[in-house]
């Protein structure tokens, strides 16, 4: 089964709705490899009420993965 492909809303990559999620967590935590402050998942996420420090981190998932879940119901 082809499983549905998504845009990331930051960066415009795609993946699929799981590998989006892994995508954000891996910018959100830095284990990005090409982190950096200018990098558009940080706005997207603090745009959205996350809270993200200045090095780029959140540990907020529960609250990353519910802007997901309504940036996907609506694609």
């Amino acid at each position: 089964m082809v499983q549905k492909k998504v845009r990331c809303p930051a960066c415009n990559k795609q993946f699929t709705e799981g590998g989006l999620r892994l995508h954000f967590r891996q910018a959100l935590s830095g284990l990005d490899p090409f982190w950096n402050i200018s990098v558009p998942h940080i706005k997207w996420a603090r745009n959205k009420g996350l809270e993200v420090t200045e090095d780029g981190y959140t540990f907020n998932y529960e609250k990353l993965n519910e802007c997901l879940d309504e940036y996907l119901s609506n694609y």
